[in-house]
């Protein structure tokens, strides 16, 4: 697994430098724009924004990947979703209480880097992570 540095050689870390860089896209770029350039441009700006987000969480999901490889005994280069995934449809990985649990977290954690605005989140995250019923 490549670990990611977020302190590059200057002063400011990765997100920091992504954040300047949607700032000036934001500030100073979309407003020079129009139609699909402004479109496009806006997008990207978005994808930074998930870029910042993945950065922040990558310590959190590796961790939790690291958990489903060593309760479910998967290999490193296995990347633990498809492999749960796969099991599920082929019957062979057990539907329980730890299973379910680490997909919780594992959705709870994707949709907090790829649509932080999902409406349902909050409510996700009480009922998933309080103990909740469904």
């Amino acid at each position: 697994m490549t670990e990611v540095n977020n302190q590059p050689s200057g002063d400011l870390s990765l997100p920091e430098l992504l954040a300047s860089v949607r700032e000036f896209l934001a500030n100073d770029v979309v407003p020079q724009l129009e139609g699909r350039s402004q479109f496009n441009t806006r997008v990207a700006n978005g994808v930074l924004g998930t870029v910042v987000r993945e950065l922040a969480s990558a310590e959190a999901m590796a961790s939790l990947k690291q958990v489903a490889r060593t309760q479910w005994g998967l290999a490193q280069e296995v990347d633990p979703a498809h492999a749960l995934a796969k099991g599920l449809a082929e019957r062979s990985v057990t539907v329980d209480d730890a299973l379910l649990a680490w997909l919780r977290q594992y959705q709870l954690l994707v949709c907090q880097v790829n649509n932080p605005k999902y409406p349902s989140l909050a409510q996700a995250q009480r009922r998933w992570m309080e103990g909740a019923d469904n």
